[in-house]
């Protein structure tokens, strides 16, 4: 590894992570480290989802766009993630918002079609085309990927070697992306990105950039091997003012876990996803030390930390169907004596609120409201 790969491992030292981040972030890591050593300048971002970052580390964005033509709906554009029932595409076309904005590069061009979203949760859905002088060769075993971490990492998967997504925030952001190909006879496929953050969006203009298709193919023994497609640098700005539909719980409840009394302070929920903001009235995080001592209490401390992460969380259907929400994005700070953490995340569908009857955070349930 390079200096680079230390100087960031000492940076994310000095933030707090749960066991299983910083596993993840470790992976990420050192295989952006590996790209970088072959390629010189050149980062890369995996499609997997990423652990919280700091948003400051997102640089400005300079990027010349142009309109496409005729608009798919919404609702057309987002079915083959959040699904296609009448009541769905309902929703879609009523809180999502078309873009229609493109720019093209060696002869591939990506267009922004759609965006949907609420206060902490954004998706936005893009196609990626070529035309004949284009030399697009996809991979004949390509695997079509999925935006659920749960999932096995495919053996073979489309990425871009980078790829960045700006919202103006205030705090973190943690996202996902993933391709599909609805067609695999056309020149043409697609792309979905997720952005869920631990402060609320602002709207305004979004700024989308991307450099350099390319497949990876991951060996039995999990070695990673980068294969160009094609090469280019793409930069697309539009503006984000999807309509918010969130349901707002900020009177506090509170639930006892372990030897912890947990604080629920803010709860959202959308058809699209869920937020909620917890805290403890003590600090569970300690600065890390290389001492016995040291290693000893990081060691209670990720315990506390994997149990708060693991607080469970239920999404109940009026049909009596539930959805469990527990292994979602997390974060955790402490500061003034407290420690803070969030839960949020985008659901793998649209859920209609007047088909939600509740959501239980630990002990604690919120019946949600219908009009």
């Amino acid at each position: 590894m390079d200096r680079r790969f230390d100087t960031y491992r000492r940076d994310m030292d000095s933030l707090h992570y749960t066991p299983r981040q910083k596993a993840r972030l470790a992976s990420v890591a050192a295989a952006a480290a590996e790209q970088e050593q072959r390629h010189a300048e050149r980062t890369r971002k995996p499609f997997r989802r990423t652990v919280l970052v700091t948003a400051v580390i997102v640089a400005a964005l300079v990027c010349t766009a142009g309109a496409t033509g005729v608009l798919k709906s919404v609702a057309e554009i987002f079915a083959p993630y959040f699904g296609d029932s009448s009541s769905q595409q309902k929703i879609i076309n009523e809180i999502g918002q078309p873009i229609g904005v493109s720019t093209t590069d060696n002869g591939v061009t990506i267009t922004a079609d759609a965006i949907i979203g609420d206060q902490y949760n954004a998706c936005i859905a893009y196609t990626i085309s070529w035309d004949g002088s284009a030399s697009v060769q996809l991979p004949e075993n390509y695997i079509q990927t999925t935006p659920d971490i749960r999932q096995p990492l495919p053996k073979t998967f489309l990425l871009f070697e980078r790829e960045i997504c700006t919202f103006d925030w205030e705090s973190g952001w943690s996202g996902s992306s993933w391709f599909s190909d609805d067609d695999p006879k056309d020149n043409e496929i697609q792309f979905y990105q997720t952005i869920s953050g631990t402060d609320e969006l602002k709207l305004g203009t979004v700024t989308s950039t991307f450099e350099n298709l390319q497949y990876c193919h991951v060996s039995d023994d999990r070695k990673q091997t980068f294969y160009p497609i094609v090469d280019g640098q793409w930069k697309l700005c539009f503006d984000a003012n999807y309509a918010d539909s969130s349901i707002i719980f900020d009177e506090k409840q509170s639930f006892q876990t372990d030897d912890m009394s947990i604080a629920i302070n803010y709860v959202s929920v959308s058809p699209i996803g869920f937020y909620i903001e917890m805290s403890i009235d003590r600090e569970i995080i300690q600065p890390y030390n290389e001492t016995p001592e040291g290693q000893k209490l990081e060691k209670q401390m990720d315990e506390k930390v994997r149990h708060l992460e693991e607080i469970p969380v239920i999404l109940t259907k009026t049909d009596g169907t539930t959805i469990d929400l527990t292994e979602t994005d997390f974060s955790i700070s402490s500061a003034d004596g407290k420690t803070l953490t969030d839960k949020y995340d985008i659901f793998h569908e649209i859920i209609p609120l007047n088909e939600m009857e509740c959501i239980t955070i630990g002990d604690v349930s919120y019946d949600i409201p219908h009009n």
